[in-house]
């Protein structure tokens, strides 16, 4: 059985909220490294270290990866700026989260309005 005019309405309301929330967060990120971000392990070399013998390696380097021009490139990372990167790595992750939520929403906000349409809808025989 549809939902009452009433329900849908409220439905719409709380969306609405959700849709506040989302977008206070979108507007919070500051710094975000658009890619992805890969570390990778390696072993040192030495032959005395637990690297060479257990095969665990150290984290060695750090990479941005982003895609331009159909192109997939390749950033280095210095070691001093691994930190600031991560966290704006993260911002951008949660910035792409939100962004899905936000469609989410849309699409249900969309499928509302035709459920509230057909509701209203006047038929005549």
């Amino acid at each position: 059985m549809p939902a009452s005019i009433t329900k849908l309405e409220a439905s719409l309301a709380q969306i609405q909220k959700k849709r506040e929330v989302l977008h206070q967060s979108i507007l919070q990120h500051q710094d975000m490294a658009v890619g992805s971000v890969s570390l990778v392990k390696g072993t040192c070399g030495k032959s005395t270290c637990h690297c060479a013998s257990q095969n665990t390696g150290h984290l060695q380097t750090i990479f941005l990866f982003k895609g331009s021009d159909g192109r997939r490139r390749c950033k280095l990372i210095r070691q001093e700026d691994s930190d600031r990167l991560l966290n704006a790595h993260k911002s951008y992750s949660n910035f792409k989260g939100s962004l899905r939520k936000l469609r989410h929403l849309s699409r249900k906000e969309q499928a509302i309005g035709v459920a509230i349409r057909k509701k209203r809808s006047l038929t005549y025989k």
